[in-house]
């Protein structure tokens, strides 16, 4: 048997992508290829790369293989950070410089644009540059025929970096104080000009100083704004806001921006964030909604039989109108045991779409063709009505209602909800549902012997999963791809095995 190659997770050591970049010392000398596909960029990696290095450097590159020498000495943390904030953690690769011979006010200009980010207003780069449009807007053209920037779509006067590395280099250059005096300046600039808060919120989370309540107060309604369409700009404000607001923090407030947080966590997977969260919860909410919020996470992380105490214990001392949430938990953990009769008790007065969901897993799993076929149902007209946004919002509906149609061997169906969830949750942020919803497409594609479809999902799922820290998610991806590969290279039926129906055991970890 041929020895596999270990897998690489630190920076990478081969091959020289020295002769792709041009000169090391200006990145502007990157060649402005056209990107290649994923298959012929992975070809460029070394054969120990593992899945999830390849999908960020393949993300943050752009499939350009010019940038791979910037990021080839950079650790998978670190990449992911580059991926998570668009702005490099630490020091810059010793190679990569911002670009060289830039008179002054080029340099202000440029780096003005960066800390404002794409795309940028001239007169708003001007304005932090403090400099006047006169001398601006001849540093534009420079900088143009340099090509650091370009127009960013034609009959608009904004500009953008020629590739987003590209701006997360010039910021990284940028001294520290300037770069904390920059953004002050840019919210300052914007608020004079009536912008929005989710507009400000990014120069006053890296400027404003301890105690600026008002500062956390325009944070939280930023992050408010954003939770459904960028929960991870939302954590990333409100952790901001919690570090900058005083001591004397009002209560109401206080809560305000641990739930936030909470929900914004929750949404991108961050489940360190949501534990560590949990004691202050518990000084800030009755004791119901903490039992359901524990439930919930308990559950995501596959801990049922610990859901399943937790909200037993829950359902026992809460009020009849706080009830709901913890049956429709315990429901479906009853659900993926195929314990039919015990779903129907639970939610005997639930008609909403996420109990008919749980309604038709539960006679999937328990071979009650009536009950699953009533569940799918109701809960597919419910999603049927719902736009991209609206969808995003219930994905975990999707999720239930996919393995429903995946143990009742209605593949085609199960492929569709997922895909159609993936598209929800990738245009929503909502990466900490990916990795399950990626999971259950390539098992529904398999199962259809559409397997360059599975492979691809299996091994987005598998990066994902890598990412978030969920090594039990990854691994089921990896078998879902070499079950994939099997059946490719002429094995169907040991690769049809992963196509089969799900089993009671196979979907703890999956809803």
């Amino acid at each position: 048997m041929r020895r596999e190659d270990p897998v690489r997770t630190g920076p990478l050591q081969a091959p020289d992508f020295s002769s792709l970049a041009g000169p090391m010392n200006d990145v502007t000398a990157v060649p402005e290829t056209p990107p290649l596909s994923r298959e012929r960029f992975a070809g460029l990696l070394d054969a120990g790369t593992s899945v999830e290095r390849r999908c960020l450097l393949y993300e943050l590159t752009g499939g350009i293989p010019g940038w791979l020498a910037t990021l080839a000495p950079l650790t998978d943390p670190e990449l992911r950070e580059l991926a998570r904030t668009g702005l490099f953690p630490g020091p810059l690769p010793q190679h990569a410089r911002e670009p060289d011979r830039l008179g002054p006010v080029e340099r202000d200009v440029v780096r003005a644009a960066a800390v404002l980010g794409d795309p940028f207003d001239p007169a708003l780069a001007a304005a932090v540059a403090r400099r006047g449009a006169a001398a601006v807007l001849p540093a534009l053209d420079v900088l143009a025929e340099r090509g650091v920037i370009s127009p960013h779509t034609v009959g608009t006067p904004l500009f953008r970096f020629r590739h987003p590395l590209l701006r997360a280099v010039v910021y990284a250059r940028i001294p520290p104080g300037a770069r904390i005096a920059a953004h002050a300046r840019a919210a300052e600039v914007l608020d004079e000009t009536g912008a929005e808060p989710a507009q400000r919120a990014v120069h006053v989370a890296r400027s404003a100083a301890p105690g600026d309540l008002s500062a956390v107060r325009l944070l939280a309604d930023a992050a408010d704004h954003v939770l459904g369409s960028a929960p991870e700009r939302a954590v990333e404000w409100l952790r901001a806001a919690r570090r900058i607001a005083p001591f004397d923090t009002p209560p109401a407030l206080r809560r305000r921006l641990v739930l936030a947080l909470w929900r914004a966590a929750e949404r991108v997977g961050d489940h360190r964030l949501c534990r560590e969260l949990l004691p202050e919860l518990g000084d800030l909410e009755d004791a119901t909604a903490v039992a359901e919020l524990r439930a919930r996470l308990a559950i995501d992380l596959g801990r049922h039989d610990e859901a399943r105490d937790l909200l037993t214990a829950g359902l026992r001392a809460a009020p009849e109108d706080k009830a709901p949430p913890l049956r429709l938990r315990l429901a479906l953990l009853a659900a993926v045991r195929g314990e039919l009769p015990a779903v129907r008790e639970l939610l005997a007065e639930d008609r909403g779409p996420e109990a008919a969901a749980v309604v038709a897993l539960a006679g999937a799993v328990a071979g009650h063709t009536a009950d699953y076929r009533a569940g799918a149902a109701a809960a597919a007209a419910f999603l049927r009505a719902m736009d991209a946004a609206a969808l995003a919002e219930h994905v975990e509906t999707v999720v239930r209602l996919g393995w429903a149609a995946h143990v009742a061997e209605d593949f085609s169906a199960a492929a569709g909800l997922f895909a159609r969830g993936v598209r929800a949750a990738r245009r929503a942020g909502r990466s900490g549902a990916l990795p399950r919803l990626l999971l259950g497409h390539a098992c529904a594609l398999l199962a259809l012997g559409r397997l360059a479809e599975a492979l691809r999902s299996a091994e987005d799922c598998e990066a994902r999963a890598s990412t978030l820290h969920r090594p039990d998610l990854a691994g089921f991806a990896r078998l879902l791809r070499a079950s994939a590969l099997t059946w490719r290279d002429g094995c169907p039926r040991t690769g049809a095995a992963a196509a089969a129906p799900a089993t009671v055991e196979r979907l703890w970890w999956a809803v």
